[in-house]
């Protein structure tokens, strides 16, 4: 019976065997193989593609997408898993931390995870979906803030096994409703600006200031700083004779794009930079500040009339209290600083962007940009989705506003001058900022308003500049005293504009370091405008011949004066004698026509002899010598005059005699022919 049964469980035994040899072998094809290596955790790429809601709050169904690629030649089957990170990030290196963390860290607990087979060389998408409730997140006012979520795929491949790629993003928990839960403000700042080399082609379409007309000029979170000169000069209404135009002119695109501008800024919360954004503090170190041309100034005026003016935006990232001062001077009285007023102390929460500083002029208000959110806004990761950037965006908002200090805040993002936007980006930021409850978009007006925080910085000692100095103050001095000089002369001319137009546009364009681009082009453009100033102060002068000789008291002395100009000029004609033998009258209003010349006659006295010293001195109306004086001899000989009626009155009184004597000679001949025979006569 033994045997019986021993023999009936052979075939189990068998099939047994066989089974565990097929579960075997099918391990060894399924398993990696012996020399396949832990995996470095990045060798899929992923990406969540979004996140909605946004912002989750309880009973919200909760859905995430994530593209998986395969960068390998064969078929790949393996997990795709959606963590979470219930720890809620307090501060905004917490959060940094873990959108930064490296592939291999950790990614919190499972919520989903489902099988993905990704083809060769292709990809997947994998969305996970939950309800809220599967979160397991605290319901009360102490749960708001963000989580760290990860989406990540595990499997093997020929070479490596194990985690083989990772996408981090977060989920933003409200747990109350929105009348409930604390908020902060937020305004962006934008600068519209160009380089001269550059402007045409960035507003043609996909161009760079198109870019930023389609990522933020629809939508009250951002304010626009614009330079009227990059929008005029784009309306082909810049002058061509300005000594420095743009390197290409203005075309039907660029000609749409400033029709774009200035529609938009009508309704936007728009705020007009100094012309060509030029800078402060070099304007400043002169008395005399150069102006525009009234052609241009009137073009400026019809784009930016009705745009908001008072904040400056120094070139200087973290602006002195000099720097401040300057631009107090020129009427504006806020200030936004990129850089610099580090906190004093340690407070207890992240003060707000608004303080005040006092200088020399008075007190301003200075708008502190918050560097982590403008390095979120402005510098998005290109390896990240648009929605992993608003999801971060979100969470650093969020740290923010569970602070909740009991007051409102106002923050400030600035942009680069040179912001080049990611579209997709900037709209999936500004829309998911939109729908936040905890943050609510301030224009720069609104902020601006704002109560200064009251809590102590550091002011900066030393200004930090974006670009170095482009015009050194000892150029900008000679430059604008030889454009003072020129515009005197320019006073006698038919069309002073013509001259001091061109002059005061190209001067305040060398101040605008983005539009000149670069100090090459600034000094170019320097020595552009003096060469030019000279080129106008030489345009008149006196061609002076040989020596002249005055042989009488008073008479007429010829003075040759050419005009260079394309324009007719008015002048007064002035000799001034070293000596008071001569006596010169001033000829007054002397027209010279345009590219001709034309000799004046200046009335002279002389009231002595001897060789004088003369020169001739053209001015204008209110006396200003607008010319380069000319210096000749007059031979004055008054004298010879008298002496030469003497000599003339002596021969004529000579001749007279003569002519006396003469004719008492020839009566008295006649009288002795007459009277001789007459006696003859008698006595016979």
């Amino acid at each position: 019976m033994v045997l019986s049964a021993q023999r009936s469980h052979r075939p189990l035994t068998y099939l047994a065997t066989i089974v565990g040899i097929l579960v075997a072998a099918a391990a060894l094809l399924c398993a990696p193989p012996a020399h396949a290596d832990a995996s470095s955790g990045d060798e899929f790429p992923v990406t969540i593609n979004s996140v909605t809601p946004a912002v989750a709050t309880p009973g919200s169904d909760i859905t995430v997408s994530a593209r998986i690629d395969n960068p390998t030649g064969k078929k790949f089957t393996g997990t795709a898993m959606l963590s979470l990170s219930r720890i809620i990030l307090q501060t905004a290196a917490q959060v940094t931390e873990w959108q930064q963390a490296k592939p291999l860290d950790a990614i919190g607990s499972s919520l989903r995870t489902q099988a993905v087979t990704i083809p060769a060389r292709g990809s997947v998408v994998a969305t996970f979906s939950l309800p809220a409730t599967d979160l397991w997140l605290l319901q009360s006012g102490d749960g708001l803030g963000p989580r760290g979520i990860a989406v990540s795929v595990s499997g093997a491949t020929k070479k490596v096994t194990g985690r083989l790629g990772v996408a981090r993003s977060f989920f933003i928990w409200q747990p109350l409703a929105d009348d409930e839960t604390p908020s902060v403000n937020l305004s962006v700042a934008v600068p519209i600006v160009s380089s001269r080399a550059d402007l045409i082609a960035a507003t043609h379409p996909q161009g760079r200031l198109d870019r930023i007309v389609a990522a933020s000029g629809s939508d009250p979170l951002v304010s626009w700083l614009v330079d009227p000169g990059t929008v005029v000069t784009a309306a082909g209404e810049l002058s061509t004779d300005a000594v420095l135009a743009a390197s290409a002119p203005a075309d039907a695109q660029s000609k749409i794009w400033a029709s774009r501008i200035e529609e938009a800024a009508s309704d936007h919360d728009t705020y007009a930079l100094p012309l060509f954004d030029a800078d402060l503090s070099t304007l400043r170190t002169t008395s005399s500040t150069p102006r525009a041309s009234t052609s241009l100034t009137d073009a400026v005026a019809d784009v930016s009339g009705s745009w908001n003016t008072g904040i400056a935006l120094p070139w200087q990232a973290a602006p002195t209290s000099s720097v401040i001062s300057d631009a107090a001077a020129a009427g504006l009285d806020t200030v936004i600083a990129r850089d610099g007023f580090d906190l004093a102390g340690n407070p207890t929460y992240t003060p707000g962007s608004v303080t005040q500083v006092s200088h020399e002029r008075g007190t301003s208000r200075v708008l502190v940009s918050d560097s982590s959110l403008t390095d979120l806004f402005a510098a998005t990761d290109p390896e990240q989705s648009p929605a992993q950037s608003a999801q971060q965006f979100l969470a650093q908002l969020v740290v923010l506003a569970r602070q909740n200090p009991g007051h409102d805040r106002a923050f400030l993002v600035t942009t680069p001058r040179d912001w080049d936007p990611a579209i997709e980006h900037v709209r999936a930021i500004i829309q998911a900022v939109d729908e936040a409850a905890f943050v609510t978009a301030t224009s720069l007006s609104d902020i601006d308003s704002f109560a200064a925080e009251s809590v102590e910085r550091n002011l900066p000692k030393r200004s930090s500049d974006d670009a170095p100095v482009q015009v050194s103050t000892e150029q900008w001095a000679d430059t604008v005293s030889n454009v003072r000089k020129a515009k005197q002369f320019a006073q006698v001319t038919s069309n002073p504009e013509k001259i001091t137009g061109p002059l005061g546009d190209s001067l305040l364009q060398a101040l605008g370091y983005q539009w000149a681009g670069s100090s090459d082009s600034a000094a170019s453009i320097i020595a552009g405008v003096d060469a030019t100033a000279e080129a106008v102060r030489s345009s008149l002068d006196v061609v002076i011949g040989s020596d002249v000789n005055l042989v009488s008291a008073s008479g007429l002395l010829p003075i040759t004066v050419s005009n260079s100009l394309d324009q007719d000029v008015t002048i007064n004609v002035q000799l001034a004698p070293d000596h008071p033998r001569l006596i010169a009258q001033a000829v007054k209003d002397v027209v010279v026509p345009a590219n001709s010349e034309l000799s004046v006659q200046v009335p002279v006295r002389a009231v002595g002899s001897g060789d004088v010293d003369v020169q001739v001195r053209l001015t204008a109306a209110d006396s200003t010598v607008i010319a380069t004086p000319a210096d000749f001899t007059v031979r004055v000989r008054a004298d010879w005059e008298t002496r030469g009626t003497v000599v003339v009155g002596i021969l004529l009184a000579l001749t007279l005699v003569a002519g006396v004597l003469r004719t008492i000679k020839r009566g008295r001949a006649s009288s002795r022919t007459t009277t001789g025979p007459d006696k003859e006569q008698d006595a016979l």
